[in-house]
């Protein structure tokens, strides 16, 4: 029996294509081949067909699926209109161009005041040094970890989960010090504020790692 015989010909299409997602394709496979059975000229389902017998190829990265960018970008799309691609590419380069510069920049300044405070001396060079570190550093790991995107991706949330608590108590800790004037310090109601974000901050993180 074909199965054109009880289903018309835009339900087995859907089905085929719920099937093949739901990865037994063998069965998509027949439905396809009945459709073309009398339907040889429907480009669906010589699609269809024809994604089903590639060999699937080895993944070099562990990205998210194409589809799921898609469907990503589609939702941007298809909530403002076609004229929205443009201004979300622009908006995506933008902000991933102004964070490297930002990083590239604020984090060479930082390392060298912290080494002129713990070393108690000056390093005229340190911000080129720091520079020159972090751009290499970065290429290193980088192209160490090329073929394991998705591993790296996830080496970052968790150092990123983790180091977060820390940084906002050291931050606390300082702008509340004697290196901060009195009249730049946060208030009473800052402190307790700042102590509930750094516990919630602190429960995040221990929540984030137990769904590893």
């Amino acid at each position: 029996p074909n199965i054109l015989d009880s289903l018309k010909l835009n339900q087995a299409l859907r089905l085929a294509e719920k099937v093949a997602k739901e990865g037994d394709a063998e069965e998509a496979k027949r439905i396809y081949k009945d459709i073309l059975a009398k339907f040889p000229k429907n480009k669906r389902a010589q699609q269809g067909l024809a994604n089903l017998n590639k060999p699937k190829q080895p993944t070099a990265t562990q990205g998210p699926p194409q589809d799921t960018i898609n469907q990503l970008i589609d939702l941007y799309t298809s909530t403002l209109g076609k004229w929205a691609f443009i201004i979300i590419g622009v908006a995506a380069l933008t902000t991933m161009f102004s964070t490297t510069i930002t990083t590239l920049d604020a984090s060479p300044r930082a390392m060298t005041n912290s080494m002129e405070l713990l070393l108690r001396k000056s390093f005229p060079r340190g911000y080129f040094f720091w520079i020159l570190v972090l751009t290499i550093g970065t290429l290193v790991i980088f192209f160490a970890f090329i073929s394991e995107m998705g591993l790296l991706i996830k080496i970052a949330t968790i150092l990123s989960f983790i180091t977060a608590p820390f940084y906002a108590i050291i931050n606390l800790r300082l702008i509340t010090s004697k290196h901060t004037p009195k009249e730049w310090q946060p208030n009473l109601k800052l402190r307790i504020l700042s102590w509930f974000g750094i516990a919630f901050l602190i429960g995040f993180s221990i929540w984030y790692l137990t769904t590893i």
